[in-house]
């Protein structure tokens, strides 16, 4: 059995895995975010403010405790960033504060991570646009 059979529930999961068309659809989009990606680019200063934001709020809650911060820019496209939460416990003691820096993220994610800890992401897109 490969590995990939053993993680799926059901028939239609292995047919969706082995969809020629869905392959297709996938490749074409990684070629246009490839060719987005490579065209000359220009900051957008209210965006990239908004990581900055973000990231000053989360630093401001959770000065003193033991939750290691990072601030991803321009990855894994230059429109795109992030800034990441990692921690045994992520308690936003503030709702006020959490709230703004939430309001101001594109997207935001939580999650378990397999050491054990868990992991938040504040999401941000449009940080560079393309100059036609």
């Amino acid at each position: 059995m490969e590995e990939k059979d053993m993680y799926l529930e059901n028939e239609e999961e292995k047919d969706i895995l082995e969809d020629p068309e869905l392959d297709e659809f996938i490749l074409e989009m990684a070629k246009m975010m490839q060719a987005y990606d490579s065209m000359p680019a220009v900051v957008v200063p209210q965006k990239l403010a908004s990581v900055l934001e973000t990231q000053s709020i989360v630093k401001r809650i959770f000065s003193e405790r033991d939750v290691l911060i990072s601030c991803n820019l321009y990855e894994p496209y230059k429109s795109c960033g992030a800034v990441t939460l990692e921690g045994k416990k992520l308690n936003f003691g503030s709702p006020e504060e959490f709230m703004r820096a939430f309001d101001l993220c594109d997207n935001f994610e939580a999650f378990p991570l397999l050491n054990g800890n868990i992991q938040a992401n504040f999401g941000f897109w449009g940080l560079a646009e393309p100059i036609v």
